[in-house]
């Protein structure tokens, strides 16, 4: 699936995903559970690809 969005909304998109990373990367931290931070690794390491994949659309 491909979609448009502008500039600002890719600004938007950028800030709201840097965000939820610095607090994925604390909750990975905190995580004793092996499976959910498992889990979480992945979420992190996808949510890294989308926001380089935002910062290099510029």
């Amino acid at each position: 699936m491909q979609f448009e969005i502008n500039d600002g909304e890719r600004q938007l998109l950028l800030k709201i995903a840097e965000v939820a990373l610095g607090e994925l990367k604390a909750e990975v931290r905190r995580t004793a559970t092996k499976d959910y931070h498992d889990e979480l690794v992945v979420e992190e390491s996808t949510l890294s690809g989308l926001i380089e994949r935002l910062r290099s659309a510029a």
